[in-house]
């Protein structure tokens, strides 16, 4: 039987992704179609020194005007939200927000999903970003070329290591390797982007760093 091609009902069904971080002094909300169309993008300063129930406060009000103007209540799949870290994925809880005060364990994935009645998924804002535009772009190799080829290396190289990280959460992975010509061309700023961000910032008991299993290799 001869494959068959899948096409998603993009007008059928939308997802929303709220960003929220102290660098970036907004809460942007977007809403997309399941083929990463932009319907909707609206950014507003979140208020001084705001607290978790301000910022769900702000995030349901502002999905709810989002759904209510373009018509999609009940449409709405689901809601990614982008926000400081650091955080514990597994647990979508928000550990020590980077120069946020209120932000010590929260469990915001868990507060999101009570507060608007949706599956939420948690992940830090540069990452929720980067997936988002490779998502809107067709894939993560796009955004990574992209960057190359304007010669931003160690942008090119937090956009891979973005893609590993991502990698790593879903599969159970033994080890990574890190190959190809134009890769190995700049090995120790690759392999500096990915360790950075696979290696838990949180030192062991012994007070040393775990052993990062990336490796820079060369096929001949």
């Amino acid at each position: 039987m001869a494959p068959r091609p899948l096409t998603l009902p993009t007008r059928a069904s939308y997802t929303c992704q709220p960003e929220s971080g102290h660098a970036a002094l907004r809460l942007r909300l977007v809403l997309t179609d399941l083929a990463g169309t932009v319907r909707h993008s609206a950014a507003t300063p979140p208020p001084p020194d705001f607290t978790p129930g301000t910022l769900l406060t702000e995030l349901t009000a502002g999905v709810g005007r989002i759904t209510g103007a373009h018509d999609v209540a009940g449409r709405l799949t689901g809601v990614g939200l982008g926000m400081i870290g650091p955080l514990d994925h597994a647990q979508g809880t928000v550990r020590d927000a980077h120069r946020l005060r209120h932000w010590h364990d929260v469990p915001l994935r868990e507060l999101a999903e009570r507060a608007l009645g949706l599956p939420v998924h948690l992940d830090k804002d540069v990452t929720a970003g980067v997936t988002a535009e490779a998502w809107r772009r067709g894939c993560l190799e796009a955004v990574h070329d992209r960057a190359a080829e304007a010669g931003d290396v160690r942008e090119a190289a937090r956009v891979l290591a973005v893609g590993v990280v991502n990698l790593l959460q879903t599969l159970d992975v033994a080890h990574v390797v890190l190959a190809g010509a134009d890769l190995l061309a700049h090995a120790g700023t690759y392999r500096a982007e990915v360790e950075e961000a696979v290696v838990p910032r949180s030192p062991e008991p012994t007070g040393r760093r775990p052993r990062s299993r990336c490796r820079a290799w060369a096929r001949t």
